[in-house]
């Protein structure tokens, strides 16, 4: 089989190339009596042919890495090694080997291991269970339930799961080196090759749950996640409103003039750092607000919190939008890693991408309107919940 062969714009810096082999299935699709089956295929297919010690004598990076919704293989490799990188890679998404299952399921183990002890990854899976619930997504993103299912993995289950489910879901983004034969310049991948969509919450969040607490023993005080979810849209550009929803994030908590420091940190005095971060994936955008404060003041900085919402205005537009234009121009001026991280992961997820200078071109047209219609939109308290960490046994709140 012919592996699809996408060759990305050529970075305007570097003498590396990056290659990467993307695979549209991944935690999202898993069977229940295999979560985690493709965390260690990744493994297994990432040492095949014992590449890691190639690394060294090559000057390559290499890495895998297992994401909601897709996995990926990649190198960052010097001209001369080009091929070697490209036909490894053609290798797994063709005909790979299984060796090294026990070795790698015991690497995977101490990895869960590791993951278990954090407390970020305890409230994330708390967050996903909320989201997501009895879903594929959150049986893949449990620890304890990926350990349980390691032994029933061999050689000869991940070579058939392979076969079942990884052909025909391949592609390789290649950007930098020499031009590859057969290789096109394609905006856009087939639908059968786009990872799936796993379903989100649709109804407000029950009130009686909107709190999710995690009773964790090394947490001396209180973390805070504040989690609003919102179907994605449909009939308008995903690109333009995913920026616009990142200036507001900005306006929110970008520095200690932002609206959130100032209430939350000079005025209250209730936290030392304070976050809001927004993902806009295919099955919704999702937006959090993060802090750490004394647990008895969780109450009184969550309402700060959403009378910052209720209040919002567009502070330091200007400036705000001016610093997000110079990253995007920066972005302009790519690596190959950086291209196929920017180009790479919209066509595994959409399907598609979008030029970074068309992304620029959408965000100087950004008003301030826009971006408080984003927060009124998406930012509303039905339709939000809060994961709570703490070592009590209770949270300090039972709704907000």
């Amino acid at each position: 089989m012919d592996l699809p062969l996408i060759q990305l714009p050529k970075p305007k810096m570097g003498r590396y190339a990056t290659v990467s082999l993307y695979v549209g299935h991944s935690i999202y699709d898993e069977p229940r009596e295999y979560p985690g089956v493709n965390h260690i295929i990744e493994h297994v297919l990432a040492s095949n042919d014992d590449v890691d010690k190639a690394i060294g004598s090559k000057g390559l990076q290499y890495n895998a890495e297992t994401h909601g919704g897709y996995v990926r293989y990649w190198f960052s490799t010097p001209p001369e090694h080009f091929l070697f990188c490209l036909d490894f890679l053609k290798k797994i998404g063709n005909k790979p080997n299984f060796k090294h299952v026990a070795r790698e399921a015991s690497a995977v183990r101490q990895e869960l291991l590791t993951l278990l002890e954090d407390t970020e990854y305890h409230m994330e899976l708390a967050q996903i269970n909320a989201l997501f619930p009895n879903s594929a997504y959150a049986r893949g993103s449990n620890a304890e339930l990926e350990m349980s299912a390691l032994p029933k993995f061999d050689s000869k289950m991940l070579k058939k799961y392979y076969e079942n489910n990884y052909v025909n879901k391949m592609f390789i983004v290649i950007s930098g080196g020499p031009s590859v034969k057969g290789a096109k310049t394609m905006m856009s991948v087939p639908y059968n090759m786009v990872s799936s969509i796993p379903k989100m919450v649709c109804a407000p969040f029950p009130q009686n749950k909107n709190v999710v607490h995690v009773q964790r023993s090394e947490v001396e005080k209180s973390k805070c996640i504040l989690t609003f979810y919102n179907d994605a849209p449909t009939g308008e550009s995903i690109e333009t409103l995913k920026d616009t929803i990142i200036m507001a994030t900005h306006i929110l908590s970008g520095g200690l003039d932002s609206l959130l420091y100032r209430e939350l940190r000079d005025k209250l005095q209730l936290v030392y750092r304070v976050s809001c971060t927004a993902n806009i994936e295919p099955y919704g955008i999702i937006i959090e607000i993060s802090w750490s404060c004394d647990t008895n003041k969780v109450k009184m900085s969550t309402e700060a919190i959403f009378n910052v919402l209720k209040k919002f205005t567009p502070l330091h537009f200007d400036g705000h939008k001016n610093l997000y234009l110079e990253q995007l121009v920066k972005n302009n001026t790519l690596s190959s890693e950086d291209i196929v991280d920017v180009y790479g992961e919209s066509l595994v997820t959409w399907g598609r991408y979008t030029r970074i200078e068309h992304i620029i071109a959408g965000v100087k047209k950004i008003e301030p309107n826009d971006v408080v219609n984003a927060v009124k939109t998406f930012m509303r308290k039905e339709r939000c919940f809060l994961v709570h960490a703490s070592s009590k046994a209770r949270p300090p709140i039972t709704r907000i």
